[in-house]
């Protein structure tokens, strides 16, 4: 009988043990100065300190559930509150793992509430080697490498790496609506609507004129916005490729392939022409030569050669280069074929004059034996 009264007073002090709370462990109650250390392992520094386990929390929602709003006070959340008090809106929470002695070796997670330094105000903080690496500002503004972010992302120190998902012996994606080595300006309707806008800049952070930029645009119901791409330096438009493929440079209204407004310097200038469109024919047999007095009407009449465009006709229609050496080439035939023909009249003039020149040369001779008799 006593063997089992022993039994059960152990069994009561074990279980009693077991159900310990704060009021039997620490000085005030539920609430203490004292350090709290949960394991066998403690840094004699911490408030609370857990040793080879973790910490669970019971959350108040499950997989059906909605997340919770954003709510004052402490929900199923680990918060950090003010100095000043619980229900104040300041507050910094870090979690770091590393860093025993040396602050190189950290890496951390800073979550600022309300305060009214900038570096600390509303903002998360993540950093490794002691060093911050990343930071989300108030307005969503994130940056990277960079503690003043003013754009949506701002990178500092160094580029940015797309894995493009191809190598030297893919061919190249077709175009569709979205892959993963692309950068996609997206509409402000949604992901899926075939409107968007992107814009590749460098400079111009205060003064416009120093930019350079290259615009691509989807569909717009605005004629310079729609499915272009625009190329710009010193903050003004220089090149421009529209819709249907033609490119101006120094105009933002291409009508034809390439049209350039200004001058163009070019040490070799290729124009391909169909051999109907070359002038061969000219030296046809049956190819029908103006005489030069048909040619001298038409001067006299049009003021220009015969299937030359006028200087009226190229001001408003301006100048088929390729078209124009043909025309050009073309009379540089008609001409040769013009002296040709004049060639043969003063050979054919030479001979006549050669032939009365032997004769007066006989009759002078005939004059000189007559006037010996």
């Amino acid at each position: 009988m006593r063997k089992c009264l022993f039994t059960a007073a152990v069994c009561l002090c074990i279980i009693q043990a077991h159900a310990q709370t704060l009021n039997d462990v620490t000085t005030k109650g539920n609430t203490t100065q004292n350090r709290i250390v949960l394991g066998t392992v403690d840094d004699g520094v911490s408030k609370l300190q857990v040793s080879g386990g973790g910490i669970t929390l019971t959350g108040s929602t499950n997989n059906v559930n909605d997340r919770p709003p954003v709510t004052n006070g402490t929900g199923a959340e680990i918060r950090a509150s003010s100095l000043a008090g619980y229900a104040f809106d300041d507050g910094l929470l870090r979690l770091s793992a590393g860093g025993g002695t040396n602050a190189n070796t950290k890496s951390y997670i800073d979550l600022s509430g309300y305060s009214s330094r900038d570096d600390m105000n509303m903002n998360i903080v993540f950093g490794t080697m002691g060093a911050e690496r990343l930071r989300i500002n108030p307005y969503g503004n994130t940056g990277l490498g960079t503690p003043y972010p003013f754009t949506r992302l701002t990178v500092s120190g160094g580029g940015v790496s797309l894995n493009g998902g191809l190598n030297n012996t893919d061919d190249r994606p077709v175009i569709n609506n979205g892959i993963p080595g692309e950068i996609r300006g997206y509409s402000g309707a949604n992901y899926l609507a075939d409107d968007g806008f992107l814009r590749l800049s460098a400079g111009g952070g205060t003064n416009i004129s120093t930019k350079s930029f290259i615009d691509l645009v989807g569909y717009s119901q605005k004629g310079d916005m729609n499915q272009n791409i625009v190329m710009g330096t010193a903050g003004a438009e220089r090149i421009r490729i529209t819709p249907a493929g033609n490119v101006g440079i120094g105009t933002p209204n291409p009508v034809a392939r390439l049209s350039v407004k200004g001058d163009i310097y070019a040490t070799k200038v290729k124009v391909t022409q169909s051999p109907a469109d070359w002038p061969d024919f000219v030296f046809d047999p049956a190819y029908r030569l103006l005489s030069l007095q048909q040619v001298e009407r038409f001067i006299k009449e049009h003021k220009h050669l015969p299937e030359i465009p006028s200087a009226q006709a190229t001001a408003a229609e301006g100048l088929d280069l390729g078209r124009s050496q043909a025309q050009l080439l073309q009379k540089i035939e008609e001409l040769t074929l013009y002296l040709i023909e004049q060639n043969k009249k003063m050979d054919a003039q030479q001979q006549l004059i050669s032939r009365q020149q032997q004769r007066l040369e006989e009759q002078e001779k005939r004059l000189n034996v007559l006037e010996k008799k």
